[in-house]
């Protein structure tokens, strides 16, 4: 465009200083000129450069055309080569400003593409990040399944030591219980206390029925043979000696026999309680827990007492005393059987 407006200043400077007289000499290189500039115009035209899109080529071309006629004709083309210029000269204007807004749209479009770059670089950073976040909420959900899961295992673990020992503790108790069951069950006519003191009792009722039945018959003897009141004294206080003696040994073995039976039969009833105890420890535990946990120390308290007191030492004696005999009574039955006065 810059040399197209070269080309016209040429033909307006060939018209003469004031542009108002036309040098025929000149006609040729005004021709060429011309044609130059139109030729131009066509190469501008075919460009496809947005620049020069809004020009009216058409107008161009007539003013082109009229130039060419006056210099034919011999005519003065002043007018219309100066139209021509001043069109071409708006024409170069409006070039001017359309190639300064082109370089500002230029600019503009570099930066948008430098801010839609950066737009991309952000949101490919976003991505990366969103991913990043993924896969770390997913680490920490792996962590907090596998904390979960070592917790429950934990717990588990010390449940089962727990119940385990309490199970052990319970296995010990029912294993001496069910020893004594069992020994009891089978073999309760070789039980040694048992049998002892079915012994005694059975000597004692024996030798009182022995006993009181020879003295009444020796002392008939006696009276007969000695019919004195001190040999039957003294034969009736030596026999109550021989009776009291006889019943008391025989009542007093059966009753330590019998003691002892019952001692073994407490005992048995102690070690079947513990194991109920050491086998709901754990469970009444946790139950209690779960309701009012400021209870479960309590209870604990209690059923460790009950589980480490010995069942020969922590037991009532009053069971006990309700198996002794009472021999003041036993010597005042006797008594009463003396006779006082026997003479023949």
């Amino acid at each position: 465009m810059e040399e197209l407006i070269k080309q016209i200043e040429e033909i307006i400077s060939l018209l003469g200083d004031n542009n108002t007289s036309y040098p025929k000499k000149n006609k040729d290189t005004f021709i060429d000129k011309l044609d130059k500039i139109n030729e131009m115009f066509e190469i501008l035209q075919n460009s496809g450069d947005i620049r020069v899109q809004t020009i009216n080529y058409k107008y161009i071309n007539k003013l082109i055309s009229l130039v060419r006629e006056h210099i034919k004709n011999q005519s003065d083309p002043t007018m219309t080569i100066e139209r021509l210029y001043q069109r071409v000269n708006n024409i170069k204007s409006s070039i001017i400003s359309f190639t300064f807004l082109e370089n500002k749209a230029k600019k503009a479009e570099e930066e948008i593409e430098t801010k839609r770059l950066s737009i991309n670089t952000f949101a490919a950073n976003i991505e990366e990040y969103k991913t990043r976040i993924a896969e770390l909420e997913k680490k920490a959900n792996e962590v907090i399944a596998k904390d979960k899961t070592v917790n429950k295992l934990i717990n588990d673990a010390q449940e089962a030591l727990e119940v385990n020992s309490a199970q052990g503790i319970s296995a010990a108790f029912a294993a001496q219980y069910q020893d004594i069951q069992t020994r009891n069950k089978f073999l309760w006519i070789f039980n040694s206390w048992l049998v002892g003191a079915a012994v005694f009792a059975l000597g004692a009722i024996i030798t009182i029925w022995i006993l009181i039945n020879q003295t009444e018959d020796n002392m008939d003897k006696l009276l007969r043979i000695h019919n004195t009141i001190t040999v039957y004294t003294e034969y009736w206080v030596s026999m109550l000696v021989a009776r009291i003696t006889a019943v008391a040994i025989s009542l007093a073995g059966a009753t330590f026999c019998a003691k002892q039976y019952i001692k073994q039969q407490n005992i048995a009833e102690d070690y079947a309680y513990k194991a109920v105890l050491a086998k709901s420890i754990v469970a009444f535990t946790e139950e209690i827990k779960s309701h009012d946990p400021s209870k479960a120390g309590e209870y604990l308290t209690k059923v460790l007492d009950e589980i480490h007191k010995d069942p020969l030492r922590g037991r009532d004696n009053k069971e006990d005393s309700n198996v002794g005999i009472d021999l003041q009574e036993l010597i005042k039955n006797l008594m009463d059987k003396i006779p006082t006065n026997k003479q023949g």
